[in-house]
């Protein structure tokens, strides 16, 4: 009996984890987007608060607001229970376009934490898998899975108290 407690315990700490790493995501990136957006006014937690001015030297102003945007609209679906699977589908090109272009600017440490908030995000779609495997192929015959964040913490305002904290 005890060793099925334990591993009801492993399974209830892997999806608070994965709850946390959504979290983080989704709040990183929100505020990311809206640092870059007010040029520095909100949020200035992570990533150059005038990116946009930075690019436009290269004729990238255009992609910087894109960025941006896609920033702010993909981090709020992060932190939401309902939607944050299509968050985090919709961050990895994201993080691709972003990779992109710090390497290509040459920045220095940017890459390497892109890098880990990509790793990051592949962690969360991996452990996601059994909603996810329904767009690859969905047999008739099986029940399509809800992603775990809607199971084991249906409550919307769950992300939201662990974000006040």
């Amino acid at each position: 009996m005890t060793n099925q407690n334990t591993n009801l315990q492993l399974k209830g700490d892997r999806h608070f984890f994965f709850l946390m790493v959504r979290l983080v995501l989704g709040y990183i990136f929100l505020s990311s987007g809206l640092c870059k957006l007010t040029h520095g006014a909100f949020g200035q937690l992570i990533g150059p608060p005038l990116l946009i001015d930075q690019l436009k030297e290269y004729g990238l102003e255009l992609f910087g607001y894109i960025i941006a945007s896609s920033q702010v609209v993909v981090g709020a679906l992060i932190l939401t229970q309902r939607f944050s699977l299509l968050g985090l589908i919709a961050l990895v090109p994201i993080n691709l376009g972003i990779l992109g272009v710090t390497l290509s600017q040459g920045w220095t440490g940017t890459p390497y934490v892109n890098t880990f908030f990509l790793l990051l995000n592949l962690a969360a779609l991996a452990y996601e898998y059994p909603a996810l495997r329904h767009l690859i192929s969905a047999p008739k015959d099986q029940k399509i899975s809800s992603p775990y964040a809607t199971i084991f913490f249906p409550e919307i305002w769950t992300p939201l108290l662990f974000l006040l904290l």
